[in-house]
């Protein structure tokens, strides 16, 4: 059994991280998921929210906003819409985002207008950077 397996997460942007891990926590749409090395091959849609990657008492930390993941020979990747790691997010920024998201989806109203899901998902990113601070 391996002891560690490659993780990596990119976005339309590049590769936010590269690294070895002992475990990653991951969101999926389903709820949270826990990666461990000799993972069986699974392919999975990506939930918004924070991702914990372990590596031998060392913890890295990125949120991210959905996408897809799969587990291919051991190996772990994450395409995600967005992510970021936890060293890089303002917190103020991502207060005002918040506050400004949700009067956002307070003008449009409903789910069915045009621009609701595009608000509701900056909302989400807004939300999963400061879950991952």
């Amino acid at each position: 059994m391996a002891e560690s397996f490659l993780v990596e997460i990119l976005t339309p942007g590049g590769e936010v991280a590269h690294e070895m891990a002992t475990s990653v926590h991951i969101p999926s749409l389903r709820g949270e998921l826990e990666i461990l090395p000799s993972h069986e091959d699974i392919v999975g849609l990506l939930g918004s929210g924070v991702v914990k990657i372990s590596s031998g008492g060392q913890d890295s930390t990125y949120a991210v906003s959905k996408g897809a993941f799969k587990v291919e020979n051991g190996n772990l990747v994450l395409f995600a819409e967005f992510g970021i790691a936890k060293e890089k997010i303002n917190l103020a920024e991502v207060e005002k985002g918040i506050t400004e998201s949700e009067k956002g989806l307070k003008i449009i109203g409903s789910e069915w207008e045009v621009g609701y899901q595009v608000s509701k998902d900056k909302l989400d990113r807004f939300k999963a950077m400061k879950a991952a601070v």
